[in-house]
């Protein structure tokens, strides 16, 4: 199996998941229900306080212990938990880090590793460890954009470092990298102090992420000036810094990816020093394994190849349409075809409250079964109960049918309960008062 890992400083990437790159340690098992994986002797859990940075993650066994738990997500996600695994991973490094690929490769190497992941054994044989470009793996979906450029900058904003990667046509030009130590990460910590010593309120990294993307949130005007203010600075900081080093986004398209890249979209794309800006929506790594570098010629690899295109304007589109054949549909319908422009942002929060009520929804690998109860009128209640009220008198009479109005009753008839009896009977309940 291959499995593609993206080691970033802020958070661990793969094909299907992203959590914070940090772990948190216990002698036993905890009484958690989490994720636990036992490993070493030790059981681990994921933490949202990641781990501080880290130039070389090769120094301890953290990393790779973040790499089983992703490792075994995906099996899980994959429906293939299963005693003896045999993997080859795809990981990348920044480009100015490169040239330590075999060591990076050698962390992981070695041999059948043995772990469990929620109780469940698992021997893993990692047979090979593919190492990439961490930024020219995440631009290829952009193939038709980076062909029509002679020269092409591709901008790796982190959450520690920003790496600059130059491509020359298609192809990566290995002798011109740049990396700066300058990301997310430090930038939210300068927001947060200056926040505090400002303003006297504490926040945190969603509170910025609300604020520069534009979502809803209650902090105060001046609050959000300033965190604005300080991104832009900050934004305006990296490009000088990266003109310094001779890259000169006025004068060379630049393709941004990475997690930074998100949050300053909307700073870069307004930007003097920017000329001409595309951005990689989704920054995980969909492509490593799937996309050989340098590319091969063999056909063990040529189906890696295959491509599968990010959306570029960071959008999700949907058509929804049904008939108006139920009272459930037609109440939705007529409701949404009320809200105008609103409609996504209802659809959104009715799915969240959904959610939030169904919680087992967000497990990996959950089977999504959709059902809802029929809408019924107080007359269809009331008929239900009627003939639930004589389908018990007559059990209680042997089986003797209950008498309607419309039938005559002989007199040797046991005697039951008449429709006027079930009314009374179902009129002294409090039923259809609410």
């Amino acid at each position: 199996m291959l499995f593609a890992i993206d080691h970033g400083n802020s958070a661990i990437k793969t094909p299907s998941f992203v959590f914070t790159s940090g772990l948190t340690d216990y002698p036993v098992k905890p009484p958690v229900e989490t994720d636990v994986l036992e490993f070493g002797g030790t059981f681990w859990t994921l933490s949202g306080e990641r781990i501080p940075y880290m130039r070389d993650k090769t120094k301890d066994e953290r990393f790779f212990i973040l790499s089983l738990f992703a490792i075994a997500k995906e099996l899980r996600q994959r429906e293939a938990l299963q005693p003896m695994v045999e993997a080859e991973l795809a990981i990348g490094l920044p480009p100015e880090h490169y040239e330590l690929r075999n060591r990076f490769a050698e962390y992981f190497k070695r041999g059948t590793v043995q772990f469990k992941f929620n109780d469940t054994a698992i021997s893993l044989m990692i047979r090979q460890v593919l190492v990439y470009p961490q930024a020219y793996a995440a631009v290829v979906p952009q193939a038709q954009i980076i062909q029509q450029n002679p020269r092409t900058f591709v901008v790796d904003i982190g959450g520690f470092t920003t790496d600059v990667l130059l491509l020359r046509g298609v192809q990566p030009d290995m002798q011109f990298c740049r990396s700066l130590e300058m990301g997310a990460i430090p930038m939210a910590n300068s927001i947060i102090g200056r926040v505090s010593a400002l303003h006297d309120i504490k926040i945190d990294d969603d509170h910025i992420a609300d604020v520069i993307q534009g979502r809803p949130t209650i902090l105060p005007k001046d609050v959000q000036e300033a965190i604005r203010a300080t991104v832009k600075s900050y934004e305006a900081g990296i490009l000088d810094k990266l003109r310094e080093l001779q890259v000169d986004l006025r004068a060379t398209p630049a393709i941004f990816t990475g997690g930074g890249a998100a949050l300053f979209r909307s700073f870069l794309e307004s930007s003097p020093q920017v000329a001409k800006a595309e951005f990689v929506a989704d920054p995980r790594p969909t492509l490593w394994g799937t996309v050989c570098w340098p590319p091969p010629s063999c056909a063990r690899c040529r189906p890696r190849r295959s491509v599968k295109a990010l959306r570029r304007d960071d959008r999700f589109r949907f058509s929804l349409q049904w008939r108006a054949d139920t009272e459930e549909k037609a109440r939705v319908g007529a409701l949404i075809e009320q809200l105008g422009n609103k409609k996504s942002d209802f659809i959104v929060m009715a799915v969240m409250d959904y959610l939030q009520r169904h919680p087992d929804m967000d497990i990996p690998g959950a089977k999504i079964k959709i059902t809802y109860q029929p809408l019924h009128t107080k007359e269809q209640l009331l008929t239900m109960v009627r003939d639930m009220v004589k389908s018990s008198m007559s059990e209680l009479l042997g089986g003797t049918p209950v008498p309607t109005a419309e039938i005559n009753q002989p007199s040797e008839a046991p005697q039951s309960p008449s429709e006027q009896d079930i009314d009374a009977m179902v009129a002294s309940l409090k039923l259809f008062e609410q």
